[in-house]
This record gives C-alpha cells, structure tokens and sequence, in this order.
C-alpha cells in the first residue's frame, strides 16, 4: 500500500507541475488537496478517521495557525461557509504542512505553523503503551513504576522520560515538500542552520526537542525524529559522557544535551512535571 501510495504521488506531483497556473493561493491548494487525497486512501479502512484542513482550538477560543491538513477523529466543527474545520488537539491524531517546494523560508514557516499546536494542552495522554514502547527503546529499561525506580535513573533517563511521555501527548506533525532539495544533505544542513540561527543567543523557547516535527520530508528524503513514535535509534546501547557542567549525559538520537554547553535543555535535575519547551 506504502508504494502504491508513493507512486501515486510521485505522479500527480509531475501532473501538477504540468498545470499552467501561476496564482500562489491556487497552487497551494492543489498540493494540498493532493495530500489530503493520499492521507484519506491511507486512512480509508480507518473507522471514525477524516482528512480535514482547518485549526486547533480550545475551550477558550484560542485558535491555532491555519494547517494545511490534519488527520482527525470526529465530526469536528465546520466554520460557517467554508469547508474548513475546528478540532480540539485530543481529536487531532497528525498535522501535515504541505510545500509545493521545500527550501529554507518554506522550512521556516512549515516549522512555525507546526509549533503553533504546541501552544495547546491536550487534556490526556494519548496511548501509555506508545510512551512505554518508546521509553523501553531507547532506554533499554522498563518503565519506572515507584518513586525508587525514577531515583535509580541516570540524569539523561529521567530527561528522556520526561521528554517521552509528553511527546506522547501531541499529534504526529509533519512538514512535507513535494519539490525541492536535491540532496539529503541539502535538507539536512538546512534545518541545522535554521536551528543554528533561532538558538544563536542560547536556548530559546519553541526549539526544544519536544517541539521538534516528527518528521520533515522532501521528495525521496526525510529527517526522522527518532523518539520511538515510532522509529527508535539504531544503536543497541546509549553512549555516555560528560557536559562541561559535569553532568552525566546520554548520546541518543532525540539529542539530549546538557544546558551546560546552551542547548535548551535544563541542567537541574527534572522532575516528573511535563513543562514544555
């Protein structure tokens, strides 16, 4: 099905490219009406499950950024005369921005859009065996089931949890770009760059690695983030060392560092709290 589904892609992408049209909003609403095709026959046999473009909202009428699709359970809210909806982020399962062509400046905005669904509290987590798979992984450990077992735990294990168990809670987001880089090194000096640049001056929020996309993809090649939702690194076993702070740390491929060196992650011992960042 996977294949089918590429290929299909791969072909009306070429068909869309044919087409003589030059208004940008137009353009934009073919790639994107071709995603919600390919994700709706994906998600054909999936009972309760539509592809939809529309926002996140809450109880108190925030509203996220426009998404180009997201994959949703229910019947959701249709704004008044258009064919768009409102969802709650516990009915929203992925978000997809879509990129007719992915460069630096579409990466940045995909990237933007996507952490505006950061800015919502689902109410619950979404699949405890999701987080225990994940966990155990990369960990190489169960679960920790009593205040004991959170205290045996490296400084790095205790951040990965915490890590973990809110990734859990959030949709799958997804940037994905038709056309675009050439090369998977392309793609992926450029996201770094784009990293580099927002956290030139030292942590910033919003560039943690909880608010990282799951995956960012561009015609035959993609940056996974390997959080075991559900791709784990490829290393058996997780390397360790020190920061310059002294702390010890574990080399994994969600890229934990210590703040010691200016990554975003706090060097205080964490607790089981889920603040973002």
């Amino acid at each position: 099905m996977s294949a089918l589904l590429d290929a299909l892609r791969q072909e009306e992408n070429e068909t869309l490219q044919r087409e003589k049209v030059n208004h940008p909003g137009t353009i934009g609403d073919m790639y994107e009406g071709l995603t919600q095709e390919i994700l709706g026959r994906a998600t054909a046999f999936a009972e309760g499950i539509a592809v939809v473009t529309g926002f996140i909202t809450d109880d108190h009428g925030a509203s996220s950024d426009q998404l180009d699709c997201m994959v949703v359970r229910g019947p959701g809210e249709t704004i008044p005369y258009t064919t768009r909806k409102r969802y709650r982020i516990d009915d929203v399962v992925a978000v997809v921005e879509v990129k007719k062509n992915l460069y630096a400046s579409q990466l940045k905005s995909g990237y933007e859009n996507l952490a505006s669904v950061r800015g919502f509290e689902p109410r619950a987590a979404r699949s405890r065996r999701l987080f225990r798979h994940a966990f155990q992984s990369i960990a190489l450990r169960p679960l920790p089931e009593t205040e004991a077992d959170w205290e045996e735990m490296t400084y790095a294990e205790q951040m990965l949890h915490v890590t973990l168990a809110d990734e859990a809670r959030y949709p799958v987001r997804i940037v994905l770009g038709y056309n675009g880089y050439a090369t998977e090194a392309g793609l992926r000096d450029s996201f770094a760059r784009f990293l580099e640049d927002a956290t030139r001056g030292g942590a910033a929020q919003g560039f943690g690695v909880r608010s990282l996309p799951t995956l960012v993809t561009c015609g035959g090649y993609g940056l996974v983030k390997a959080n075991g939702m559900p791709t784990s690194p490829r290393s058996t076993t997780l390397g360790s060392g020190r920061c310059s702070c002294q702390r010890r740390i574990t080399r994994c491929a969600s890229s934990l560092r210590c703040s010691g060196r200016g990554s975003s992650i706090s060097a205080s011992r964490p607790t089981r709290s889920l603040a973002r960042t």
